[in-house]
């Protein structure tokens, strides 16, 4: 039976709406938003809470560089919590509105090829575009009345902005990380548990359903395996990374 086929017999026979939880970035696009969007927060000095390192530093360009090697340095330790939420830090400062607008610059600067391109001495991805396979998915979705659930580890209002933008017909909701917000503007003061990991899981418990497990989990990391193994269908993306090779391991399918 096809990924399509079973989502269709399972979801008839369900005696409650059942719903979806997809992650984003790298799931449903290509690559990162946060990413991209702290990349050119570092760039072009950006940056409005200058608070984000312990270190005091000489110049506005070498606190946006220290800041930027900071996320990679997390990346390259595997401490993969600790650089999500760092980077849910860079909007301090910022209104939702705010980044918004500078979110639409951003994509437009990234562009829908995916290349790559060197900042500060590192190689990075640049290019948001959608994948097509995860769309397709989202879209059948919708049709079989599965309500549709986005658990990123990115910022709540980057990842909410993208999902607007690029699904314009899509019915859905959103758990992501989110920060305080004081007078509009967001702080560096994170709202815990996050959505990485194990925190992907209780938040679905909190704010979706506390028994009733998700029809299907999709995503594209060891950060989606506890959300993967707690549905009923786990679906892996293809990335030839370690979850693709247990994706295969365990018979799970794969897009």
């Amino acid at each position: 039976m096809n990924l399509y086929s079973h989502i269709s017999t399972l979801a008839t026979h369900s005696k409650i709406r059942p719903y979806a939880v997809i992650d984003f970035d790298n799931t449903c696009i290509y690559n990162d938003v946060e990413e991209a969007f702290l990349a050119y927060l570092c760039e072009h000095h950006l940056l409005r809470n200058t608070l984000l390192l312990s270190t005091h530093y000489s110049s506005t360009a070498e606190y946006h560089q220290k800041v930027f090697e900071k996320y990679y340095s997390y990346i390259d330790q595997n401490k993969i919590q600790e650089a999500y939420e760092f980077a849910a830090q860079m909007l301090a400062g910022y209104s939702a509105r705010e980044i918004q607008q500078l979110l639409d610059t951003v994509i437009l600067f990234e562009g829908k090829k995916c290349t790559s391109r060197v900042l500060y001495g590192r190689t990075i991805a640049r290019g948001l575009p959608i994948k097509p396979q995860t769309r397709k998915l989202l879209y059948y979705l919708q049709k079989k009345k599965i309500q549709v659930w986005f658990i990123s580890a990115s910022a709540k209002v980057l990842v909410e902005h993208m999902v607007h933008r690029l699904f314009p017909k899509l019915e859905w909701k959103c758990l992501a990380i989110e920060t305080v917000i004081k007078q509009g503007k967001y702080t560096t003061t994170l709202i815990r548990p996050t959505t990485t990991f194990a925190g992907k899981v209780w938040c679905i418990k909190k704010s979706i359903h506390p028994t009733q497990k998700p029809l299907l989990a999709v995503g594209d990391s060891s950060n989606d395996l506890p959300m993967l193994e707690y549905a009923t269908i786990p679906v892996v993306v293809k990335r030839g990374n370690a979850l693709e090779q247990l994706a295969r391991q365990r018979k799970w399918f794969l897009i």
